[in-house]
């Protein structure tokens, strides 16, 4: 695959911290598990945020899907 850019500008974002049971965080999905079990069920609905990163057109896509 062959990009049109000779250089592409990166960004790095830090990874937050999982949450567990009783609150407690973890970097690390089986440590938390193993440690402090899983977060305990939502009460009610909750929204799912998503990060996507990609071209206008491939975004576009992912928008398109996630609407479904």
């Amino acid at each position: 695959m062959k990009f049109p850019e000779k250089s592409l500008q990166v960004e790095h974002f830090n990874e937050p911290l999982l949450e567990f049971a009783y609150a407690q965080r973890s970097p690390h999905p089986k440590d938390g598990l193993f440690l402090y079990g899983p977060h305990a069920k939502a009460k009610s609905t909750r929204e799912i945020r998503v990060g996507v990163v990609g071209t206008s057109n491939g975004i576009a896509h992912f928008r398109s899907w996630a609407r479904k």
